[in-house]
């Protein structure tokens, strides 16, 4: 998706995360990549239940849990919609 948006910009398999942002109850956590280096014209900035952590990261065991939670919360909010 990020490739489709941005062709000008070489989408690498594997990228830092360099900011954390909460969007509020609607948006969720949005995480900044350094995709581009310091010189990018676009900042990248994606949900963080559509990214794909390392299994070693400290962390990994709460994102998996907030991206099983967030899936479901937003196929709930989804079904009520419709």
């Amino acid at each position: 998706m990020l490739a489709k948006q941005s062709p000008e910009s070489a989408i690498p398999d594997r990228c830092l995360v360099t900011k954390i942002f909460y969007m509020g109850e609607e948006g969720g956590i949005v995480c900044g990549l350094n995709i581009g280096g310091p010189d990018a014209k676009t900042p990248f900035f994606v949900s963080i239940t559509h990214l794909i952590f390392d299994r070693r990261c400290a962390i990994f065991r709460q994102i998996e849990a907030y991206q099983r939670h967030r899936v479901k919360k937003l196929k709930q909010q989804r079904a009520r919609d419709y």
